[in-house]
């Protein structure tokens, strides 16, 4: 998992004590004080999902994959970022993907975000997904702030 400064946010190697960019001396156990910085997901479980994964990019870096039904936490340096969720379907992958999601994160803070299709359980059956994937510039995977 990175390590991020717990002072400026810059990048620390995982055994780093102090901060190469501010000076600051990092801690080597979490406090109230010096909680991560997170981004949490969850993909629903959908029968259909079970072909393919979504991968997760941060600033147009891939960080990570979501399976079927399962939740990921990424850690991130505070500030902006800009999240995004494309599938790992060969033959789709150009196409569903979410629109891009910029967000902005404290530092301690863990956002919460659910993942899901656009259209229901009767469209993704039928075959109607494609069609209305189409008709949402293929914008077809939704990021929403969960409720907890």
């Amino acid at each position: 998992m990175a390590k991020f400064c717990s002072s400026c946010g810059a990048s620390l190697e995982d055994d780093a004590k102090f901060c190469e960019k501010c000076g600051a001396a990092q801690t080597v156990g979490q406090s109230d004080n010096n909680r991560p910085t997170q981004i949490q997901l969850a993909r629903k479980w959908r029968f259909p999902n079970l072909i393919f994964d979504e991968v997760v990019y941060i600033d147009d870096v891939k960080v990570g994959a979501l399976s079927n039904g399962q939740t990921k936490i990424f850690e991130v340096a505070p500030g902006t970022h800009k999240l995004q969720l494309k599938m790992t379907y060969p033959l789709l992958s150009c196409f569903f993907r979410s629109r891009p999601m910029d967000i902005h994160i404290n530092k301690g803070d863990t956002l919460k975000f659910n993942c899901d299709f656009i259209f229901g359980k009767f469209a993704t059956m039928t075959g109607f997904a494609f069609f209305i994937a189409l008709f949402n510039g293929f914008n077809a995977i939704k990021i929403e702030p969960a409720n907890n």
